[in-house]
C-alpha cells in the first residue's frame, strides 16, 4: 500500500471518531437538558421562595478548654429521614435560585 491511500485511510478514520464522538456528546448534552427540565418542573411544583429551616438545638461541649456550641449537630447525621429531608428542600431551594 502506497502512502497516499494511508493517508487517506487515516484521515478516514480520523473523520469517523470525530463524528462518533459529535454524536455521543449530542446524545449526552439532550440527555442533561432533558434532566434539567425534569428537575425545573419540580421546583416550579415547590414553588419555594424562602429556604427550608432547620431547627437549632442547644448544645454546647467543652473543648480542651474551650465552650464551643454546635446547634446544627444533627445535621451530621446523614442517615437520619429528618435530614435526608432537610437536605432535599434545601437543594430544590437552590435550584430554584440557580435555574
Amino acid at each position: 500500500m502506497n502512502s497516499a491511500k494511508m493517508k487517506r485511510g487515516f484521515v478516514s478514520f480520523g473523520l469517523l471518531i470525530l463524528v462518533l464522538a459529535g454524536v455521543f456528546l449530542a446524545k449526552g448534552f439532550c440527555t442533561a437538558q432533558s434532566n434539567q427540565s425534569q428537575n425545573t418542573e419540580f421546583v416550579k411544583e415547590m414553588k419555594m421562595s424562602k429556604p427550608p429551616k432547620a431547627r437549632v438545638e442547644n448544645i454546647v461541649e467543652i473543648i480542651h478548654g474551650q465552650k464551643v456550641e454546635d446547634p446544627y449537630r444533627f445535621l451530621e447525621n446523614g442517615e437520619s429521614e429528618e435530614v435526608r429531608k432537610w437536605v432535599k428542600e434545601q437543594n430544590t431551594y437552590t435550584r430554584s435560585i440557580l435555574d
